[in-house]
């Protein structure tokens, strides 16, 4: 797999190949197999080599790079090692989701080179990384933002302005402790909310209030993700509704206990809400799919 002239009986008749490998290794590769004049000159294919010198995981791939996530090793904390047989830089043309892990990777990135991300994925360190990435990025084709983690910092009011301005930005996937800074704002763009689970983290559920906000923030949502345990009155929830809300999902406790909040079933539903005519699954997980 990491040996170019291994590669060259099978691919002599090829006019285009493309490739990447996600290589679990304590080896190192030596692109010295991939600088042949089958590669460089005849087939005019040009090969990058990414690794963490810290861990055992690499990437081999053709230039440009035909992927569409861009994803660093979690394992990783060192800084990236680019080796390629081009002399022009690679590129990441097809890349339109993008994963950022730890605050360390922000310099591994050549930002100016993802041209059309379509979902941007921020783990940790939200202000300092979002701040740094929204002027190197282009953020233009934005379609969904997510950030997953519960304890993460609270965000600065750049972050919410610029996000609230991105033009094509549709979903969002965020905590309570991020979401409860939104609703300073409308979101009329936002049609898919997904509100992260904050486990295991300790939280205080959205009270009424909080839930008349939620809605005269997102008022052209159509699609709705939550855990049972985020709010306080669900029956609030789905009476004051946006009238655009038509699918949703209620995650509960794989195990319910005692102490979990109770199951929201169709009667329930049927009995505690203005709801009428709308369809209803649980699965075994205990996950309510509900269509309005």
């Amino acid at each position: 797999m990491t040996d170019g002239n291994a590669w060259i009986p099978l691919l002599r008749k090829l006019v285009v190949f493309k490739f990447l490998f996600y290589i679990v290794s304590l080896e190192a590769i030596n692109l010295d197999s991939f600088r042949t004049q089958f590669w460089i000159e005849e087939k005019k294919w040009y090969v990058t080599y990414d690794r963490w010198d810290d861990c055992n995981s690499s990437l081999l791939y053709t230039n440009p790079y035909c992927g569409k996530h861009w994803i660093r090793s979690s394992y990783a904390t060192a800084r990236l090692v680019t080796e390629s047989t081009g002399l022009e830089p690679t590129t990441f043309p097809h890349v339109n989701y993008l994963s950022i892990n730890n605050i360390s990777e922000i310099d591994d990135v050549l930002w100016t080179q993802f041209t059309r991300l379509n979902h941007l994925v921020i783990e940790q360190n939200l202000n300092t990384v979002f701040e740094y990435i929204a002027t190197r990025l282009d953020l233009s084709h934005l379609t969904s933002f997510s950030c997953n983690r519960a304890d993460i910092e609270i965000p600065i009011n750049d972050f919410v302005r610029i996000l609230h301005s991105l033009p094509q930005l549709r979903s969002l996937s965020l905590p309570i402790s991020i979401l409860l800074f939104l609703f300073d704002r409308k979101w009329p763009r936002i049609v898919d909310l997904n509100i992260m689970s904050p486990y295991p983290f300790p939280f205080v559920p959205l009270i009424s209030i909080q839930i008349d906000s939620l809605w005269h923030s997102f008022n052209r949502l159509e699609t709705m993700t939550f855990c049972r345990e985020t709010f306080q009155d669900v029956a609030r929830l789905f009476d004051n509704r946006a009238i655009t809300l038509s699918t949703v999902m209620i995650r509960h406790s794989d195990h319910l206990a005692d102490y979990d909040p109770r199951l929201i079933t169709y009667e329930w539903l049927d009995k505690n809400t203005k709801l009428r005519q709308f369809d209803y699954f649980c699965n075994d997980a205990h996950i309510v799919f509900m269509w309005i």
